[in-house]
């Protein structure tokens, strides 16, 4: 039996109402997260922004700041003990390379 045309008016409009309804909801819902997100670009990027170079500035003068610190100490301690700080030397490994030379093959 074929199904019938029309059927509940009434029942069909609602329906279409509901979804009409559900339609302009997500719209207002991302009309409103896109407004949302157009502000916070409009008030925070360029605080931001200006926010992480002073960060960056801030811990570039920081050390900086260590650098010269340590410099002075090392001069200090220099003038202190009247010689002049040792610099690397060889270790005992490169030691023992120039001691004695092993032939080549089995």
């Amino acid at each position: 039996m074929p199904p019938k045309k029309g059927g509940n008016e009434k029942k069909e409009s609602g329906r279409a109402k509901k979804a009409e309804n559900e339609a302009k909801k997500k719209q207002d819902v991302a009309a409103a997260a896109e407004r949302k997100e157009a502000a916070a670009w409009e008030d925070g990027a360029k605080q931001k922004k200006q926010k992480d170079l002073d960060k960056d500035a801030k811990k570039a003068a920081d050390a900086a700041r260590k650098a010269e610190a340590a410099r002075q100490l090392a001069d200090e301690e220099a003038a202190a003990s009247g010689s002049k700080p040792k610099g690397t030397g060889q270790k005992g490994g490169a030691a023992k390379a120039k001691g004695k030379a092993k032939p080549a093959g089995p």
